[in-house]
């Protein structure tokens, strides 16, 4: 029943198979049943993190530290040193309300396994003001907490084993330690403020790239991405002032390869389109060079936009491109049709002032589908911005506004330029039929 299967090891610690079926057996009982075998195999299997997944419900062990999605690292030559930074850099994200779930890890943090212990946090600033050590303040919990086995003595000629635990040991709790007075050297001293318990990951795996060991300050953000960013830059330059030479602080980025070249196949795929449809419309093959002049021109305005105001340039901007190939034409389309229905009921008039008044007919419904059009998205640029309909909004507000630069002054020009071409020929066909008309009186007259 299976055609293939296929062993792929990524990492030390990553691996993965990937079985392919006979497509007459990929839908019966023998992949649900392989499934189930696999599954047993794996709990019976100690020591690893399995996924299995593919038919029917899947099957997961792993625990994963909860850590955020996103991270800042830090590069350096001295694993401590570096560690220590990394401590003084999750303290200052702490300062920000919007951050959670703050951690140090080796590894990526979707990829750290999950093992926590309790850390007793101490602020050695406050006890060295009120004469308290280190070792006082363990000899006073013990006090309170101490649970051990003593000698063994002998009673009745039998071994008998000696416990040594404190009065109130199951009763004291992590709130009494954090809040009540703990007496050390015949004095009671009032720990709040100065003394906490955490619990936090402990045992970072060891990672080193281009001979710099490597950490990741993991977080959660509660906000928008915008936001996200701008916090996460200032605290990567907040660090880089602090870390000295050889040390650095940088962002995590993840960049999913895309051929952009399709982007471009599929702008000129739009195009094409657009000038062979104006080509029969117009039954011109000058006049929709004038239609598509636009397009550029609505584009320099969508550039503009996005760098005037600083906006990323993502899938947004190139789906604003495609509207705007569509919308941008309209204009043109508007004032050339009617022109051209001028031209043809008024051939003797100026070509100007025919297209003067298809201009004049026109503009208006033009400049009402403009404003409409740059109205109704409006809400997509305010209130939350939603990374790809916001580039998108901003994008084609900024081409349909310049577009109306073309249609004021780039299409006029354009398609004076063919009109005088139009003038010649008609001008020297005129002449020809005149010479001829004038042959023939000639001869007329001769006989």
């Amino acid at each position: 029943q299976i055609e293939q299967f296929q062993s792929r090891v990524t990492a030390p610690d990553n691996s993965q198979i990937v079985i392919v079926f006979h497509p007459e057996y990929d839908r019966g009982s023998f992949p649900h049943n392989l499934q189930g075998q696999i599954i047993r195999k794996a709990i019976s299997v100690g020591g690893a993190e399995w996924n299995v997944w593919g038919v029917g419900q899947g099957f997961s062990n792993v625990l994963r530290t909860g850590g955020g999605g996103s991270s800042i690292i830090l590069e350096g030559y001295n694993y401590d040193l570096l560690y220590r930074y990394a401590g003084q850099l999750m303290t200052m994200a702490g300062e920000n309300p919007r951050m959670a779930s703050l951690r140090i890890t080796g590894a990526e943090p979707w990829r750290n396994i999950n093992r926590m212990e309790f850390f007793l946090d101490m602020d050695y600033q406050q006890m060295a003001l009120q004469g308290v050590t280190q070792a006082q303040v363990f000899e006073g919990l013990n006090e309170k907490l101490m649970y051990r086995h003593g000698p063994v003595i002998n009673h009745n000629h039998e071994p008998v084993p000696i416990i040594l635990q404190a009065d109130n040991y199951r009763q004291y709790t992590v709130w009494d330690m954090e809040n009540l007075p703990l007496h050390m050297q015949g004095r009671d001293y009032k720990t709040t403020g100065w003394m906490a318990l955490d619990k936090r990951a402990m045992g970072n795996d060891i990672y080193k790239f281009n001979q710099q060991y490597r950490l990741h300050v993991s977080y959660s953000f509660m906000g928008p991405y915008q936001l996200e960013q701008r916090v996460r830059d200032q605290l990567v330059g907040q660090m880089n002032d602090i870390l000295p030479m050889g040390y650095r602080a940088r962002t995590q980025t993840w960049k999913w390869q895309q051929d952009e070249s399709k982007h471009y196949l599929l702008i000129f795929l739009v195009l094409i389109i657009i000038f062979f449809i104006c080509s029969i419309l117009l039954e011109s093959l000058m006049q929709p060079l004038a239609i598509l002049g636009l397009i550029p021109i609505s584009f320099i305005g969508l550039f503009l936009t996005f760098y005037l105001f600083g906006l990323n340039f993502d899938q947004g901007g190139w789906a604003a491109f495609i509207l705007l190939s569509g919308l941008a034409v309209n204009a043109g389309l508007y004032i050339l049709n009617d022109f051209n229905n001028f031209r043809h009921q008024y051939s003797g008039r100026p070509h100007i002032r025919l297209y003067l008044k298809a201009f004049q007919y026109k503009i208006t419904p033009v400049l009402l589908t403009v404003l409409s059009t740059v109205i109704g998205l409006i809400p997509f640029v305010v209130g939350q911005r939603e990374a790809f309909w916001f580039a998108f909004a901003a994008g084609t507000m900024g081409g349909l506004v310049f577009s109306l630069v073309g249609i004021f002054f780039f299409f006029p020009v354009f398609l004076r330029m063919e009109r005088e071409k139009r003038n010649d020929r008609s001008e020297k066909r005129r002449e020809k039929r005149e010479k001829i008309e004038m042959k023939r009186e000639e001869r007329k007259d001769k006989n």
